[in-house]
């Protein structure tokens, strides 16, 4: 299925006429009558003071709602009406309930922001483009393993559809491997039984985009990166996985990567790396930061002596924050950097 408008296209979704017809009204209202899509959107579909849903059903009390307001609000349901989106409308005194035709158009109205990140994303691909670079590898979208614990809407349905975009975002730029979060956020690890059940779904989603889907050893909040990588391992223990120098240092992990009993991780999963210094105590969450190389508490020579000596095949991506206050990048820093992690590794061409 394709939607295709000015400055976006959604071709990831299997949808009814009506869910088309939905995304496609939604999308063109919101650029027609921006402030008044920005009203209903922030004032209305996702203040849960005054919207209820339930099943196909939307409730909206409509006491405190100003006339002027009132007519935006029925303005765009009878838009929704007229195209069959919506099967029946009924005004109370109190109350506006709308009966929509399908439960997909129930999600989609409480996550707004859809629509306006698959927008996003046309601009951003236009810009990376223009590039003329090659982007080997793409980081997904970090709320997607959150999203993925949660499972707020059963069938990992949000991870999912979340998923498919950053897939196709990846296929456009040439990306054949994606890093994942698979937990995240405030939420984290907390229900870590969720992120490895719907890593089993959207491995299949990589797949059939031939996408070279990776884990990444990211900071949690109840467990530890290590112990979560063994529980999806496993289940999963194909799994292939993003081994970060700052996440492990975070937890206290640096030394536990080389003991003997996680040997199999770098023979068999460990395909990426991320090189970044910490420099922070155990979990300290206010030094989360990401370093250049030397300017933190990771023992890189012991680091890259290890990696050198088990034959590392894999590749690396240097990370560094080079936006500086004013809006411009450090390259000079940036260089530094590079040139460090070069000397530190033998019998490496490229990075």
């Amino acid at each position: 299925m394709i939607i295709k408008g000015k400055d976006y296209i959604v071709e990831t979704l299997e949808l009814s006429n009506e869910d088309r017809n939905f995304i496609k009204i939604c999308y063109d209202y919101s650029q027609r009558y921006p402030f008044k899509w920005n009203y209903l959107k922030k004032d209305i579909f996702t203040n849960e003071e005054i919207i209820y849903f339930k099943d196909t059903t939307m409730i909206i009390s409509i006491d405190s709602i100003k006339l002027e307001k009132l007519l935006i609000l029925f303005d765009f349901l009878k838009s929704l009406l007229n195209y069959r989106i919506i099967k029946k409308i009924i005004q109370k005194k109190e109350f506006v309930i709308a009966h929509f035709s399908e439960t997909f158009q129930m999600e989609y109205i409480q996550r707004l922001d859809f629509l306006e990140s698959i927008s996003l994303y046309r601009k951003l691909l236009k810009e990376l483009k223009k590039c003329e670079t090659e982007f080997p590898v793409m980081h997904c979208e970090k709320h997607i393993g959150e999203d993925l614990g949660k499972n707020a809407d059963g069938n990992f349905y949000t991870a999912k559809e979340k998923f498919k975009v950053n897939c196709e975002i990846a296929n456009e730029i040439g990306a054949k491997r994606m890093v994942m979060h698979l937990w995240d956020g405030i939420y984290s690890d907390t229900t870590i039984e969720n992120n490895i059940k719907g890593y089993g779904e959207l491995i299949k989603i990589a797949e059939e985009n031939e996408i070279d889907l990776h884990i990444e050893n990211v900071v949690c909040n109840h467990h530890d990166p290590l112990s979560n990588w063994k529980r999806l391992l496993n289940e999963y223990p194909d799994a292939k996985l993003i081994f970060d120098t700052k996440m492990a240092a975070f937890h206290n992990q640096m030394e536990a990567i080389y003991e003997n009993q996680n040997k199999k991780l770098w023979e068999n999963n460990i395909k990426h790396l991320h090189i970044n210094d910490y420099n922070g105590g155990y979990m300290e969450w206010s030094k989360l930061k990401t370093l250049p190389v030397g300017e933190g508490i990771v023992n890189f020579n012991k680091f890259f002596d290890f990696i050198n000596n088990i034959g590392y095949k894999g590749d690396y991506t240097i990370e560094s924050t080079a936006f500086q206050k004013d809006g411009s990048i450090d390259f000079d820093m940036l260089n530094r950097n590079i040139s460090k992690v070069r000397s530190y590794i033998k019998n490496k061409k490229d990075i």
